[in-house]
């Protein structure tokens, strides 16, 4: 339940022990952790050490099961926590799969207006374009991917998060890879207009150029 030091004397950035993670945090109870997923599954086993208090949680939904478990500790010292909101990315790419892009974007448009019941966050936004794309499988799955959902998730994307340069970063990527390279080009140098220092972007806009 101590970070493992580097050769040069520090602590390791994940602030991981020996199979825990240490939880840095202002309370003064010491928490450790570990976490595991598969396809459709998140865990977490999580210890409150001075209190002698373990939750394990097991999610489907959100893939959050660290929220889950702090959330249950919070509730066991008597403190008051949100409900999780619904992920609108899930639902979103459920039925981009099974309904298609226009009522997708349809019910996108009109739950995203209730933010006090559902989340959208832009990352797991980008993570579904790159599932779609066949980059995230970790356990190395067979399954058909679907470039053209793919494209329609990072267009959607840049549709909702305008100001995020990894909106059109992700969206260059995957229009490269379908061939477009006018349209890459131009969602690359937007991105570096958002982020002029991301060196990934600059290598993928100078192969583009060339």
């Amino acid at each position: 339940f101590v970070p493992v030091k580097l050769n040069n004397g520090k602590e390791n950035s994940g602030y991981y022990g020996l199979g825990w993670t240490i939880l840095k945090s202002d309370s003064k109870d010491k928490i450790v952790f570990h976490t595991g997923g598969a396809i459709g599954l998140n865990c977490i086993l999580y210890r409150n050490l001075t209190k002698h208090r373990t939750v394990i949680a097991y999610d489907i939904a959100n893939q959050n099961a660290f929220y889950i478990a702090a959330s249950a500790e919070k509730i066991l010292d008597g403190e008051k926590v949100e409900l999780p909101k619904k992920s609108l990315t899930k639902i979103y790419g459920k039925l981009l799969f099974t309904k298609g892009e226009k009522i997708a974007a349809e019910t996108l448009e009109k739950l995203s207006k209730d933010k006090a019941n559902y989340e959208f966050d832009k990352e797991k936004l980008i993570k579904l374009g790159y599932e779609f794309l066949g980059d995230v499988n970790p356990y190395r799955l067979p399954f058909k991917t679907d470039p053209a959902k793919a494209l329609e998730v990072f267009k959607i994307c840049v549709r909702f998060f305008p100001d995020y340069w990894n909106s059109y970063d992700s969206y260059g990527d995957a229009l490269a890879r379908s061939g477009d390279k006018e349209l890459a080009i131009k969602m690359y140098q937007k991105s570096l207009e958002l982020k002029p220092d991301s060196e990934s972007g600059k290598k993928a806009l100078e192969k583009l150029l060339k």
